[in-house]
């Protein structure tokens, strides 16, 4: 019972007792007990309700938020990295979608999402979803950006490194040839050439649990199949060591960060993982699929889709 609700029966309450004196006093009952019982049982149901609908709202609000993503307003503390810029670049991407995905349109869609628009019957007249979706963009004269995990994270790498994001792209080219950019070829650049910090975390769930582990005792490196290795400096256990975690996470506004041999890329802001979803749909009205958002944001520690993870950070003044 909430403290309205107990607020309310006590109230009841006293007016039975009042009533009771006045029938003692005037012959007159005009309360009965019986309907004083009626009334503060009637009272506990609304109170039920209103429990109901509150935890309704709150699972509403969970899976249908209208989100708003804070703005950065920090100091930077970083060399040759700003970290409120970049922070902001996505923040602003963020917000631009989430004010359009109930009652709007989004330009930004997964790039997964679009491969089944393609061959989604859409409602109404006939066409494909992506037809449908694009005609809709064109009315408007909105032009459609794909985004998958690289994509999002390249552009927060990109406006934090600014100038020094040419210098980025060449040693990939240098290091890696035409390879397209992945998660573990940045943190390598990163580690090597600019000065920033890797560290390995993992889980004894991990595939590659004991490989890590192994790795990290001989070589304080973490092994990245047919590419160059990461430099670490430290490797902490998931679970066992969540303080120590939240502690280093604590202390920087942004790391680049992948999970399983670069199986998934994404970012951090202090304690929370932010990362795009590739099947996210642009909005309610093309989500036919009841997919996730296109972008998501979790407590790193509670981040349980893959069991091994490096993040790196850039250097501070």
């Amino acid at each position: 019972m909430t403290k309205i609700a107990k607020n309310v029966t006590v109230l009841i309450s006293f007016i039975f007792i009042v009533a009771c004196v006045q029938d003692k006093n005037t012959g007159k009952n005009n309360l009965s007990h019986a309907d004083s019982i009626r009334i503060v049982d009637s009272l506990l149901i609304v109170d039920s309700l209103i429990q109901i609908k509150k935890e309704y709202d709150d699972y509403i609000s969970e899976y249908f938020p209208y989100t708003v993503i804070k703005y950065s307003n920090l100091k930077n503390e970083y060399v040759g990295f700003d970290s409120p810029k970049a922070i902001n670049t996505v923040a602003k991407i963020e917000n631009d979608y989430f004010s359009n995905y109930h009652k709007g349109i989004s330009k930004y869609y997964g790039s997964v999402w679009a491969g089944s628009a393609y061959v989604e019957l859409g409602e109404g007249a006939g066409g494909w979803e992506w037809d449908n979706y694009k005609k809709e963009l064109d009315s408007l004269k909105i032009k459609p950006e794909m985004f998958h995990c690289m994509v999002y994270t390249m552009k927060a790498l990109k406006a934090g490194l600014g100038e020094n994001y040419e210098s980025l792209q060449q040693y990939h080219r240098q290091i890696y040839n035409k390879t397209y950019y992945a998660g573990w070829s940045m943190a390598h650049i990163l580690t090597k050439h600019f000065g920033w910090k890797a560290y390995l975390f993992i889980s004894p769930y991990s595939q590659e649990y004991k490989r890590c582990i192994k790795n990290f005792n001989e070589s304080k490196i973490y092994f990245v199949w047919k590419q160059p290795d990461i430099k670490l400096e430290n490797m902490f256990i998931m679970e066992q060591d969540n303080d120590k975690i939240n502690k280093l996470l604590s202390q920087h506004e942004f790391g680049w960060g992948f999970s399983y041999q670069g199986i998934h890329n994404w970012i951090t802001r202090f304690t929370v993982l932010k990362e795009c979803m590739w099947d996210g749909a642009p909005c309610a009205k093309y989500n036919t699929e009841n997919n996730q958002y296109l972008f998501r944001a979790t407590e790193f520690t509670e981040f349980t889709d893959y069991y091994s993870h490096v993040i790196v950070f850039p250097p501070k003044e």
